[in-house]
């Protein structure tokens, strides 16, 4: 019998699937891909909605007091991240589009995808894992022939996509060492910071004007696609990295 459990443990194999089926529709059928492409940004609303809802917000001040965990976080992302963000953006190319999108996602923080939040109840606890899924495959099949048209530009970035997701859990480990985090907040803190927010920076890709749009959406997509497979194997690297 299929529970929630179940489906978030699933989860990650769950949306390897979608991500094949999403390549399959869209280059087989790429005219009704794109058109559902329209629905990205409500289908994305009600994904964050769902995880948002699971939050035990009662409990938020708890969670402020780990002072040490927040400045951890802090300083990973909002020093870190961006340090090696631009020292990665000095081996591309000085093309306004392909940099935009680059800095979009990678200086954008995540949840990420294999953290089960603490169920509140109502019908919205089994939403996100479907809705994660959901949104993949429309924004995979609508975007894939955009990617495939513009695959000179983004071979550019799925090298430093790799070596991103290859430093960050590295120098996450390192802050949370010297920050003397436990074991369970340094292994949050290399998920803070090697997930990236793709999905929710996309819909601005999207509005950019003309031919831009298409290649930033693009290197934000890709991105998606690089990090869901190291995805996997975070899990079983980061606690071997973090004991």
């Amino acid at each position: 019998m299929l529970n929630r459990e179940k489906l978030e443990n699933n989860q990650v194999l769950l949306y390897i699937v979608v991500l094949a089926a999403a390549f399959f529709f869209g280059f087989m059928a790429p005219e009704l891909a794109s058109r559902i492409g329209g629905s990205i940004t409500i289908i994305i609303a009600i994904l964050m909605y769902s995880m948002f809802s699971q939050i035990p917000f009662v409990s938020l001040k708890d969670s402020f007091s780990n002072r040490r965990y927040l400045a951890a976080v802090l300083l990973t992302n909002y020093i870190a991240v961006p340090i090696v963000v631009w020292i990665f953006s000095r081996f591309l190319p000085d093309q306004p589009p392909l940099l935009l999108g680059f800095f979009l996602v990678l200086l954008t923080p995540c949840i990420d995808y294999v953290i089960v939040f603490t169920a509140l109840g109502d019908f919205s606890a089994w939403l996100p894992v479907p809705f994660m899924a959901l949104t993949l495959f429309v924004v995979v099949a609508s975007q894939i022939a955009k990617v495939s048209a513009v695959m000179d530009q983004i071979i550019k970035v799925i090298p430093l996509y790799i070596a991103f997701m290859i430093i960050m859990p590295i120098i996450s480990r390192f802050i949370a060492k010297r920050m003397e985090l436990d074991t369970g907040a340094g292994r949050a803190l290399v998920f803070s910071g090697s997930t990236r927010n793709s999905l929710v920076v996309l819909p601005l890709a999207l509005a950019l004007p003309g031919d831009a749009s298409t290649l930033v959406a693009a290197v934000i997509v890709t991105q998606t696609i690089v990090e869901l497979a190291g995805e996997l194997l975070y899990i079983r690297w980061v606690p071997k990295l973090v004991k």
